[in-house]
Formats: structure tokens, sequence, C-alpha cells
């Protein structure tokens, strides 16, 4: 469910990087046997028997009748009884009670944002996202008010645990597309701006433009007071010392708030200097630029070469140098960025959030990151949807969608424990989210290195992080 029946959209667990077109330059002669898209693709899908397909089919009937023209022949579909439809059984199937959940804005039918918000309301251990996009910040607002609410109930993180969240989506251009905004906002709000910390810093740098302008209109004002005061004042000499205590007790609660806003507006040029990186970020990113353009300019000269049948090893072997250069400096970049966004602490929630990449890219070849389709959540095991539903507005509240929510952790532990399995390369994969939740960390810490360095990954688990300041404020 969720995932669209074109040819493209399918690959295997093993997300290759080993693609048939990008070897070959054809399209895969026998695409029903192996992965055909350009890239590796991350998705689910689902078989359902029984009952529930009587709930499905009349979602199906509702929307063919609302578009075929009144009075057609063709507009009343019949009104089958599912009540006795057979369950296609067999040794590993587990049966359940399901529930089907839509979000249909024809008919004010919300069922999905109400199931999600629920069911991370109830959390007490953990919660697993898979989707395509994240960047529905009210989601963000309810785990951590869950959260909240538990500590304010005498939960102790040191003696019961934290809330583990684990959020698997899309990093890349072709994945989180034009929502770099609301992804930030997202993300800020569960303390981790710092796997966006370009648009991070574009955000704050433009919210303390915005608060520097209201300090220096505020600052205005006051100034005007001082001045009114200072006029009315002039035109009558003080001799009493009585007079003139209740004159500078007019002027304190003045001065008091000019040094309040002088104040705030130093720590405003602080924050703006840390942001800046004290301005190296900026000749950084001047000698970023230079370098890509001298790359884009040598292999613009190189395939002109090629089509004249020229020789091309020695601009070849200054191509490899000015990736060479480009790759220290956007790594040196990117380290710096990162240090002026850390992540923020939430008491009683710890959060990874991670993407995937294709575990057998080979060594000295850019990290090929697997496009995520998917829009899974399961919360302790014991609630589990699966559709078509993103975690943004529009799948919230907007677009047509369709999911199925059960409680049997009979289905849902295996399958988590399974998917762990996959992402991890078996070393992630604990029923002990604590657990879990370390070797996560050390998974994605490995690999960061060996990314850096160029070397394969261990696992198909890697952090999220896009340092591109690019802001787009679509769903």
């Amino acid at each position: 469910m969720g995932h669209n029946f074109l040819d493209h959209y399918w690959d295997t667990n093993a997300h290759s990087a080993q693609r048939h077109f990008r070897l070959y330059g054809q399209p895969d002669p026998a695409p029903n046997r192996r992965a055909n898209g350009a890239y590796p693709l991350h998705d689910f899908s689902c078989r359902l028997s029984g009952p529930v397909l009587g709930d499905l089919y009349l979602n199906f009937a509702h929307a063919w009748e609302r578009e075929i023209a009144f009075g057609s022949s063709l507009r009343r579909l019949p009104r089958p009884d599912f009540s006795a439809y057979p369950l296609r059984t067999s040794d590993v199937d587990v049966p359940i009670v399901g529930q089907i959940l839509r979000t249909q804005p024809q008919y004010g039918v919300k069922d999905v944002m109400k199931s999600y918000l629920q069911a991370v309301n109830n959390v007490s251990q953990f919660i697993h996202i898979e989707n395509q996009y994240f960047r529905w910040p009210p989601l963000a607002e309810k785990i951590k008010a869950s959260v909240a609410a538990q500590l304010a109930r005498g939960r102790d993180p040191a003696a019961h645990g934290a809330i583990h969240l684990f959020v698997l989506t899309n990093s890349s251009d072709a994945g989180i597309g034009a929502g770099t905004v609301n992804t930030y906002r997202m993300l800020q709000s569960l303390g981790r701006a710092d796997a966006l910390p370009g648009v991070a810093r574009q955000e704050r740098l433009d919210a303390i433009a915005a608060q520097r302008k209201a300090l220096a209109a505020r600052e205005t004002q006051v100034q005007r007071q001082i001045k009114a005061l200072d006029q009315q004042h002039s035109m009558v000499p003080v001799t009493n010392p009585a007079v003139a205590r209740q004159r500078a007790e007019r002027y304190a609660p003045l001065n008091r708030e000019l040094e309040d806003i002088r104040a705030r507006q130093r720590a405003l040029d602080e924050e703006e200097a840390r942001l800046q990186g004290q301005g190296s970020l900026a000749r950084q990113d001047d000698e970023l630029k230079a370098t890509r353009a001298q790359t884009t300019a040598l292999e613009q000269e190189r395939d002109t070469l090629r089509k004249r049948g020229a020789d091309t090893t020695e601009i070849d072997q200054r191509l490899d140098q000015a990736r060479g250069r480009e790759r220290a400096l956007q790594q040196a970049y990117d380290e710096e960025l990162g240090q002026t966004i850390p992540p923020e602490d939430i008491p009683g929630l710890k959060c990874h959030l991670c993407t995937l990449v294709a575990p057998d890219t080979a060594a000295g070849e850019d990290w090929v990151e697997v496009y995520i389709h998917a829009k899974l959540m399961i919360v302790d095991d014991a609630y589990m949807t699966l559709g078509s539903s993103n975690i943004n507005t529009r799948s919230m509240e907007v677009d047509t969608e369709i999911n199925i929510a059960h409680d049997r952790p009979e289905v849902t532990r295996p399958a988590r424990l399974q998917l762990w399995a996959s992402h991890t390369n078996a070393r992630g994969a604990h029923i002990d989210t604590k657990e879990a939740f370390k070797a996560w960390a050390d998974i994605m810490e490995e690999n960061t290195k060996r990314r850096s360095n160029r070397f394969p990954p261990i696992a198909q688990l890697a952090p999220f992080l896009r340092t591109s300041e690019e802001r787009k404020a679509s769903d």
C-alpha cells in the first residue's frame, strides 16, 4: 500500500547501487526478476484478505460514484456482502482485526491524522517511522507533549528509560523536494535542526534580523520618550531635591529598558557571529563555489574533447584532482557548518534521524542514497499502520489517502526486527530498543567516517544530513 504500480518503483531488499540501465545504458530485459529503477528505492506492499476487503471496496465505490455523472447506468456499483469473505491463510499469516483509515477531504474525514496523533500519544517505549516525507510539525509537537506528560506524572528516564524515536526519511534533492522549510520546522521541534544546518542557519539569521529590527524600533520609541522628558524638564529648572528625585524616577524605567535592549542587541550580534562562523563560512563557501565552477569547466572541456575523439588522459587527471579538492572543501565546510547548529536535548526523548544508502557502493565512489517511498509507523510493537499517507499536511488533511492499522504484536514485532536487520546488516535488530538505539548510533558513526574516507558502508543505515541552504516552503 502506497506502492506505485510502475516498473521503476520496483526494487529488492538489497537496494543495490548496481542498476542495469546505469551499467549497460538500456532497460533491463528481465525487469520482473531484478530491480529496474534508476536508483534504489525502499517501499512496502501488503496483502489483505477477509471481511476488511469490504471496507476497501466501499471506499472505492464511494469515490467511483462521486466521479460518475448522476443518472448514468455506470454510477451505482453493487453492494456485495463481505461478512463471510474468506481468509487466505498460510503457516506464516496471523489473523488481525484491521482498521481502514482514510483522509477524505470531500467528506471531512481525517482518520489517518487522528490515528497517528492517538498512537504517538500512547507511546511508552519507542516510535519507528519510515516515510517519504517528515514535515508535519503537529506530529512532533504531539510526541513531545506525550513525553512531557509522562515526565510530569513521575516517569524517570534514568530509571524507566527514555522514549526512543527512530525515523527514516529522505535527505536527497529528489527525496526531500521543495519541502525543506517544513522539514526544518519538524526537526527543530524535535531538537534536531543540526540535521539541516544550512536551512537552520538561514532561518535563524532571518529571525535575528527580524528581532534586531523590532529592537531598533523599540529603541527609537524609548529615545523619543526620553527626549520628550528632557524637553519638559528643560522648561522648569529644579532646585528642590524631592522634585529632582521624582524626575529621576521617571527616567529610570526608560534607562533600564534601553540597557535591556542594548544587551539583547549584543546577544544577537554574538549569535549572528557564531552562525557566520566568525566569517570563515563565507570564505569557505566562496572557495567551494570557485572550485565547483572549475570542475564544471573541466567537465565541459573533457566532453568537447571526447566528441572530437581526442585523448582525454591529461584532462581526466586534472578533473580527478579538482573533484578531490571539491570533496575536501565540502567536507570542511560541512564540519564547520555543523558546529554552528548543535542538537538540542529534549528531556525524556531520544531521536535518531536516518536515511538509507546502497550497501554495495564501491570504494572511491559517491554513496547512492536509497529513495524512501515507504509510509510506515510502529509504536511499541502494539500499533502498526501502513498505507499511502505521507507525514505532511497534504496527506493528513488535503489529499485522498488510505491506510490500514492493527494492534497485533505477533505481526508487528517480527516485521520490525526484519526491517531493522535489513537496515543495519543484522547489527541493530534488538528487541530492547535502548540497545538498538545505541547500535544504530554506532553504525551511523562508523558510516560517517567511512563516507568521508570514500569507503563502502557497513550497512544501509546512514545519518540524515543535508547541508544545503536552499529553502523552499512547499508541502
